[in-house]
């Protein structure tokens, strides 16, 4: 061992469970290294949640030993450490890759029974490196801490972070930054690339070994649909020399005994033939298990970037090694959340053509997806022809499989809940009037959920508040955030009931139905409401936005649920706050630049429940003080 080994622990209080499925592929696949011992590792996050899930020891993750295993100077019991091989297309040109700066210590086997990659991100330098020192800076690594657990709080599937350490040595890059070390958790880190590489330099049994791995890891399902499929074909497959009952003249008396010299060669003709014939079967249940795979990665993608584009996520590095088989959001490098909307938004400084920008992104996924096929066109069919048409067979369904995730989680943003063909439609014109005006995309579908009127609707709420005092008092149940709001239970009526009984026959009546007005009594919840909807209020009150908000009301009677389904649908699928990048960066810079993990704690804090709508919230939903056009993210590599 040289002076740089890494020792190991020896307590098995601490929780750790390691497996090592990984390590038992050829090693074609991975380099056997150790990670770089750090000068003095101090945790300064640790996800005490996650730590649970995984079953590891409270106690233990918040001593020193656990700050001198996440920093890379101890390893847990149990561990293997590797890096992993794979290459990548990055902004479209393929290269041969790998974890230069990163090792997998292995994968820990959770209480629940998840298998779970546990790697260190900044760990020195492996066979890997190219170029790089191995290393990563605190800030990069705080951040992908940051939007990583936000993006879980989304329901958005993601790798995870387990804990952040100071390393105490500072890296070289433009000018010397503190160094760290991120412990990242992931359900695998196969990726497209990796199925590159294993073809380019493995060749088609490497290949098919990963695919066999894959479905093994993530698509179990797939081998119990292949068997059934293969033992289908057989059944269904008639027999050798069907269409003669008696092959070569022999009775079946003599088939029984074998008798006979030309018999014999007759039956073993016919054996051999129902021989190949079971073989054919076989290859063609395993090439339709290779098409299960791909298929089932089609769709994990497509449901994660509809996933993505549905709060305003921007990746921003979006090349094939940065794509997960499992379907987990991965490399949070120069990745922002989108304020003012516009589907040209780009962040990413290295991204100068806009590839990656954020209405590109379902593209890019289906153009990465490509790659993938490419490189299994082997295991799908012997023939290259055959499997480039399995291949586009299967890929011609992600556009259609991609809007129905995406339209579906629209309805939802708009408290609908079943489908008309109009509705498409709908959605597109809002989206049309957010681009016009400029609207925070965030901020809209908040102030949508508490039913902001117009302004001039807000008039006619007052007038009809002071008649209503003159007359009725207490009939009128209308306030700013929601006109005629309040369920059925309170008085109110129902939606239709109320919009008939307008005066104008504005949408006015259905502004509080669509949002709801959550009074505490009712929901059992603070009765907070925001007020003011930073970026969003000169569209919610614009004529067009009230034309618009029509036909809304129209199509939401057109549904059967309650306002209250409505308002909560609508409360669960539109996030309070998101990673504002101005708070990120302004949290960012007080721990980095001053010690201060104050601002960094207090977002995570608002960001692990963006589905609350709390008072607490109010102030990370607010805009940059100036427009954030210029606003710049870098990989950090």
């Amino acid at each position: 061992m040289t002076d740089n080994s890494v020792n190991r622990s020896s307590d098995a209080s601490a929780g750790w469970n390691l497996d090592h499925s990984y390590a038992a592929l050829s090693q074609t696949f991975y380099s056997s290294i150790e990670p770089v011992p750090v000068a003095n590792p101090q945790a300064v996050l640790l996800n005490d949640a996650l730590a649970e899930e995984l079953g590891l020891n409270p106690e233990w993750l918040h001593g020193e030993e656990a700050a001198a295993v996440f920093g890379g100077n101890l390893l847990p019991k149990g561990a293997q450490p590797l890096a992993q091989a794979y290459a990548g297309h990055q902004f479209g040109n393929f290269t041969r890759l790998g974890d230069g700066r990163a090792v997998l210590l292995g994968e820990q086997l959770t209480p629940s029974g998840r298998r779970s990659d546990i790697q260190l991100k900044g760990s020195g330098r492996t066979p890997f490196s190219r170029g790089g020192d191995g290393r990563a800076a605190l800030g990069p690594m705080l951040r992908e801490y940051i939007v990583s657990e936000a993006m879980h709080a989304l329901n958005i599937p993601t790798t995870r972070s387990l804990a952040v350490v100071a390393t105490g040595e500072d890296i070289r890059r433009e000018t010397p930054l503190p160094g760290a070390v991120l412990t990242r958790v992931a359900a695998s880190h196969l990726r497209v690339g990796t199925f590159q590489y294993a073809l380019r330099w493995g060749g088609v049994e490497a290949l098919r070994e990963l695919a066999d791995y894959a479905i093994a890891r993530h698509y179990p399902e797939i081998r119990q649909v292949s068997a059934e499929a293969a033992r289908q074909t057989l059944a269904e497959m008639p027999p050798a020399h069907a269409d003669e009952p008696n092959p070569g003249g022999i009775d079946g008396d003599d088939r029984a005994k074998g008798a006979g010299e030309a018999g014999a060669e007759q039956l073993r003709a016919a054996d051999g033939a129902e021989g190949a014939a079971s073989q054919a079967a076989e290859q063609a249940a395993g090439g339709e298990a290779y098409a299960l795979l791909l298929r089932s990665v089609m769709e994990s993608q497509a449901s994660l970037v509809s996933r993505w584009m549905l709060v305003g996520f921007i990746h921003g590095v979006m090349n094939t090694d940065n794509v997960t088989i499992s379907g987990e959001t991965i490399d949070y490098g120069p990745c922002a959340f989108m304020d003012a909307y516009d589907p040209a938004t780009v962040f990413s400084s290295i991204d100068t053509g806009g590839r990656y920008a954020y209405g590109n992104q379902p593209y890019i996924t289906l153009w990465n997806l490509s790659r993938l096929a490419e490189a299994m066109i082997p295991l799908l069919d012997e023939d290259a022809d055959r499997g480039m048409a399995i291949a586009e067979e299967i890929l011609g369904g992600f556009e259609r499989l991609y809007l129905d995730n995406w339209f579906d989680g629209m309805r939802a943003k708009l408290g609908l809940s079943n489908r008309e063909e109009a509705d498409e439609q709908l959605i597109a014109d809002l989206l049309d009037l957010m681009k016009a005006f400029r609207a925070d995309y965030t901020n809209t579908f908040v102030g949508l959920t508490f039913g902001v009127p117009g302004a001039d609707e807000v008039a006619r709420a007052s007038e009809r508040q002071a008649e209503a005092a003159e007359g009725e008092a207490g009939n009128a149940e209308l306030d700013f955030a929601g006109i005629a709001g309040g369920s059925e239970a309170d008085g109110g009526g129902s939606s239709a009931g109320r919009a008939d009984e307008a005066s104008d026959g504005s949408s006015a009546e259905w502004a509080g139905e669509a949002g709801g007005r959550l009074a505490a009594e009712e929901a059992g919840e603070s009765a907070y409401r925001p007020t003011s909807f930073p970026g969003a209020d000169a569209l919610l009150a614009s004529g067009e936005y009230r034309v618009w908000r029509e036909r809304w009301r129209e199509r939401l009677e057109r549904q059967t649920d309650s306002s209250e389904e409505v308002r909560e649908r609508m409360r669960a699928h539109n996030p309070a706050v998101i990673p504002r990048n101005h708070r990120v960066e302004e949290a960012l810079a007080a721990a980095t630049q001053s010690g201060d993990y104050g601002p960094l704690r207090r977002l995570l804090a608002a960001l692990a429940q963006p589905y609350a709508h709390s008072a607490e919230q109010a102030e990370y939903a607010q805009l940059p003080p100036e427009a954030d056009g210029s606003y710049r993210t870098f990989c950090g590599t």
